[in-house]
């Protein structure tokens, strides 16, 4: 496998990286903000995590989320502001945009078996950030 190549899977599709790495730094700014707020904690600074949902914006404008049923779980870029002003006045350890984003972190970590169950079978979990699947030109 030559780096920065697609691999072939099953039936041709394109294998790629998709979300993953998006996923990954994701990942890593939660992991780096819960240990740099471990080690502040004790000089008095609060570091938070802001873990915006789907937010409609210029770069990531969730077209097909706003025309399908799932239209009203889009956030706007005024809901992560004003999360800001919260965590500025309250200085929580996390925030998630909108709020009832945090279930599904929540659910993620209590009943991860039903998580995975369901996550698997969403089309983003399938190979590209869209969720479609690229075959291979006949």
């Amino acid at each position: 496998a030559s780096p920065g190549r697609p691999q072939r899977g099953r039936r041709g599709e394109r294998l790629g990286v998709g979300p993953a790495g998006y996923a990954a730094s994701k990942f890593a700014t939660v992991g780096f903000s819960e240990a740099i707020g471990l080690a502040w904690a004790r000089e008095g600074i609060t570091v938070t995590q802001l873990n915006p949902g789907l937010i409609a914006t210029e770069g990531f404008p969730q077209t097909r989320f706003l025309r399908s049923p799932l239209a009203k779980t889009v956030g706007r870029p005024d809901d992560v502001a004003d999360a800001v002003v919260d965590v500025i006045r309250r200085r929580p350890r996390e925030r998630t945009v909108p709020r009832w984003y945090r279930s599904l972190v929540v659910l993620r970590h209590v009943a991860p078996v039903l998580f995975w169950s369901v996550a698997g079978r969403t089309r983003r979990a399938r190979g590209t950030r869209d969720g479609a699947l690229t075959r291979r030109a006949r």
